[in-house]
């Protein structure tokens, strides 16, 4: 039996075809586009990220070290499924000028157990040497995405007089 060229590139797309994975294959519902989901990645698409704008402190805001403030954040907007409900706070501070980070303090948790559901959480600010008096302060609130404040004033607590 005698084969053309033609037989033989028949004969050679079929073999390839065939030893392909079913997603290369040329029937479309077949390929990985057209696919429906399973169960896991339908809950995978449908986790929603979201990042709350915070509302204290705001760009007029002045706290003080070693003084408890109060962070607040928008939960109207809460979508009803969150990815990662929990959240911490952190101190960062901001390039005023090229709206930016400067540092994040990430090792330094001001918020480490407050979910986001709760809209606020009260911190304490930190006596330590990297917490300088500044209007280039943000508070980082991360959780199921991550959102700053806008800048504002850290300063020491005025002294009493005597």
């Amino acid at each position: 039996m005698k084969f053309g060229l033609s037989s033989a590139i028949t004969l050679l797309s079929a073999i390839v075809l065939l030893l392909s994975p079913p997603a290369a294959g040329v029937c479309l519902p077949c390929q990985a586009a057209f696919r429906r989901p399973d169960a896991a990645q339908q809950a995978f698409r449908t986790r929603d990220v979201w990042a709350p704008h915070i509302l204290n402190p705001s760009s007029q805001s002045v706290w003080f070290i070693d003084q408890p403030q109060e962070v607040t954040w928008n939960t109207t907007d809460m979508p009803a499924r969150v990815s990662n409900p929990n959240c911490q706070v952190y101190l960062g501070e901001w390039d005023r000028k090229e709206k930016v980070y400067k540092k994040i303090y990430y090792d330094h948790p001001i918020a480490s157990s407050c979910t986001l559901r709760d809209g606020n959480t009260t911190v304490w600010v930190p006596k330590e040497s990297w917490v300088k008096p500044s209007n280039n302060w943000v508070v980082v609130l991360m959780g199921d995405s991550g959102d700053h404040s806008s800048p504002f004033t850290i300063e020491l607590l005025p002294e009493k007089p005597q």
